[in-house]
């Protein structure tokens, strides 16, 4: 199994200006968690029936290895296409902030 870990582009910039992180590198990891780049290349490696997408999102560590354990023990159904960032960002108005510099 390949779990996919995804964080709303909000909550992640936050994250990524706390550590400090580059304006470049913030830019670059937003956009290729609003364009599902590591889910597809994942899905791409090893075949979308050995994935599971979990949201991240406001989560605890805790709670989150949870979930995992849960779909290991057959006792969760595998996810996949769980979040879409880009509809929502879309949605709201919010996509060019969010990729102005691609």
């Amino acid at each position: 199994m390949v779990f996919v870990l995804r964080r709303s582009p909000e909550e992640l910039k936050c994250i990524l200006e706390d550590r400090h992180y580059s304006e470049k590198k913030i830019s670059e990891n937003l956009a290729a968690e609003i364009l599902d780049v590591c889910l597809y290349d994942a899905i791409d490696k090893f075949g979308i029936e050995k994935i599971h997408e979990v949201d991240a999102t406001s989560r605890d560590a805790k709670d989150i290895v949870q979930e995992i354990l849960e779909v290991l023990g057959g006792l969760r159904e595998r996810k996949v296409g769980i979040v879409d960032w880009l509809g929502k960002l879309e949605m709201e108005n919010k996509l060019e902030e969010y990729l102005r510099e691609f």
